[in-house]
């Protein structure tokens, strides 16, 4: 049976990040999303949820549009860690997809990706789920590629563990 209890707020689920600065509204996030899209009812499962599956291919293609703009060509998912999905997506929500590189290794780069489902009626917010995708760089023939370093590279890594310099700072020393 479908939910129609209007009354429902976000502080209502406590899978929800207990983080956020009011806990009926999350607000989204303020770069600009690599994907933004309506789910249609084409795209929902049999209680009329938006099927978890179309959501994991649109992540995908948001980390893959990150993954061949870092490689500098063709690359290929091999791995999606950590999936769960918090909160339903319905008909009609907007549905914005948010992918940040993470690491860059020889041949593979790991992507962190955001799911948020924005009601457009009610303007209330929330993260519906995340994963961290794992892509190779892959040449013509689908066999890893080398990926060229980037000092970029060493600014995400540093980012990750919270340090304020940056990569030539660290370099210099």
């Amino acid at each position: 049976m479908l939910n129609t209890d209007t009354n429902l707020k976000l502080s209502d689920n406590p899978m929800l990040d207990t983080e956020a600065p009011d806990k009926d509204r999350q607000v989204l996030p303020t770069r600009q999303p690599n994907i933004r899209v309506l789910p249609m009812p084409a795209d929902t499962n049999s209680q009329g949820d938006i099927f978890g599956g179309w959501m994991v291919g649109q992540m995908d293609l948001a980390a893959s549009i990150v993954a061949a703009l870092r490689s500098e060509g063709r690359a290929v998912t091999v791995a999606i860690d950590g999936l769960g999905f918090r909160q339903p997506v319905y008909v009609g929500d907007e549905l914005s997809i948010y992918a940040t590189l993470k690491t860059v290794g020889r041949s593979s780069m790991t992507i962190n990706v955001e799911a948020w489902r924005r009601d457009i009626q009610t303007d209330l917010a929330q993260q519906v789920t995340h994963a961290i995708f794992t892509f190779v760089a892959v040449d013509e023939s689908g066999k890893p590629r080398t990926i060229l370093a980037k000092e970029s590279d060493l600014d995400a890594f540093f980012n990750d563990y919270g340090q304020s310099e940056s990569s030539s700072e660290k370099l210099d020393k």
